[in-house]
């Protein structure tokens, strides 16, 4: 499931969409036509962050000029739509669950045993 990162992740952000905001606007449905990543991490960093809006003009232009950039430069595109399709299975859609175990071990198994 995709919103797992977005349940996870407890950044700082601006705003985040409630979950009866998400189901007002079928916000699945929504994320569904929008959604042209290719693979499961790009997915969920995609859903993270159109859950959580931003007002912060640098981040959101430094994403414009990260955009363009790949736009721009097809190698490098290559390169890096290589590499995420090492994590384009089943396991990289817990992600989340992964980096916790990493940062926190032993938290994923008590939880889920």
């Amino acid at each position: 499931n995709i919103a797992i990162y977005n349940r996870v992740v407890k950044d700082d952000c601006y705003h985040q969409l409630s979950e009866q905001t998400k189901n007002d606007i079928d916000f699945d449905e929504l994320f569904c036509l929008v959604d042209r990543t290719t693979s499961s991490v790009g997915q969920q960093f995609l859903y993270n962050a159109l859950s959580k809006p931003s007002n912060d003009i640098a981040n959101l232009e430094m994403l414009g000029r990260q955009a363009d950039f790949f736009i721009k430069n097809e190698k490098e595109r290559n390169a890096i739509l290589h590499l995420l399709m090492v994590l384009n299975t089943n396991p990289a859609f817990f992600i989340s669950a992964q980096c916790t175990a990493l940062c926190f071990p032993g938290l994923i198994e008590k939880k889920f045993s």
